[in-house]
C-alpha cells in the first residue's frame, strides 16, 4: 500500500461527520461529563474511550486493551 494512494479517501472532518450522524441515527444522546456537568457530543475519541472501557471490563488480563493500543 502506498501513502500517496490511500485506500479510503476520508479526512478527519468527514470521520467526525460520520460518527455524529451515526450516533444521531442510533439515538445516542449527548454525554454529560460527571465532573463538570457539561454536555458533550459523541466523538471518535469518546468511542475509543468506550471501546477501551468495555475491553477492560470484559477481559481482566488486559489483552483486549493491548489490542486497542
Amino acid at each position: 500500500m502506498d501513502a500517496a494512494f490511500p485506500l479510503f479517501r476520508i479526512n478527519r472532518h468527514r470521520a467526525w461527520q460520520i460518527v455524529r450522524d451515526c450516533a444521531s441515527k442510533a439515538g445516542i444522546p449527548d454525554l454529560i461529563n460527571p465532573e463538570t456537568g457539561r454536555l458533550r457530543g459523541v466523538s471518535p475519541h469518546r468511542l475509543r474511550d468506550a471501546f477501551s472501557f468495555h475491553a477492560m471490563k470484559e477481559d481482566a488480563s488486559g489483552d483486549g486493551l493491548r489490542l486497542l493500543q
